[in-house]
């Protein structure tokens, strides 16, 4: 299963960032940041819940652009 996550950021070093702490998340097989589009697309690991690995990766993305903000 794949979820998209748009995170626009605009910063490729901010979305190189969010890609590293989405891969790092328990239940993400993989996290790949297209910087076109500025979406990261997330495959989850077998028998992850999508839902709940998919709130994990958008509180850690969350966390770090709030640390970055101040």
């Amino acid at each position: 299963d794949e979820k998209t996550l748009c995170n626009r950021c605009r910063l490729c070093q901010l979305c190189s960032k969010m890609e590293g702490l989405a891969q790092e998340t328990p239940g993400v097989k993989t996290a790949a940041v297209n910087f076109m589009t500025q979406k990261m697309a997330i495959e989850f690991e077998p028998g992850a819940d999508a839902g709940t690995v998919m709130k994990a990766v958008k509180e850690r993305c969350e966390k770090s652009m709030q640390r970055l903000r101040s």
